[in-house]
């Protein structure tokens, strides 16, 4: 039975780790000589497609500004991200009900052929912001989700009133 030493890098952000390998026969595999390293490594291939998805997310989303956000004030930096999650989460859900293509399409690529073509305009009439888009795509979707927002909010008992605009309602239009 042969015994040796070999180097091993598991984690590039780690040192890499001697691990001794026996072998009995050449078609066996070499086991680790320390249980706890084996236990690192299996808990790394478990979480690794947890880390993927956020990698991707980032990648995805990288021309939504997350990719400009370099202050050190920690306000200003907190106050940047969450708008950009809220950004993100309002494009995810537009993206889900265009569906394909557009649920595919990257940040770029949605804000060169879906958003860059928008026009539009708001009004605001008594207690209502009304955005009213033009040449949107999609038209017949996109009113069947956000056209009358507010009765459609009321009917699923979600108050329709947005208290970081001043409690008004907001409302669509696509002409």
């Amino acid at each position: 039975m042969a015994c040796k030493k070999k180097l091993y890098a598991l984690n590039p952000a780690q040192p890499p780790q001697y691990i001794q390998v026996q072998r009995t026969r050449s078609k066996q595999r070499p086991a680790p000589a320390d249980p706890a390293s084996l236990e690192r490594q299996v808990r790394q291939w478990l979480e690794y497609p947890q880390r993927w998805q956020v990698e991707e997310f980032f990648k995805f989303n990288q021309a939504m500004g997350w990719h400009r956000t370099g202050t050190l004030n920690l306000n200003v930096r907190y106050a940047q991200l969450t708008m950009l999650l809220l950004a993100q989460a309002a494009v995810h859900q537009l993206r889900q009900r265009l569906g394909p293509p557009v649920a595919a399409w990257d940040a770029t690529h949605l804000a060169r052929h879906l958003f860059q073509g928008l026009e539009g305009d708001l009004r605001v009439c008594q207690d209502t912001i009304v955005v009213t888009l033009y040449n949107a795509p999609q038209v017949e979707l996109l009113r069947e989700h956000y056209e009358n927002l507010p009765d459609k909010l009321r009917q699923q008992s979600v108050d329709p009133h947005i208290p970081w605009l001043d409690n008004f309602k907001l409302d669509f239009r696509f002409k």
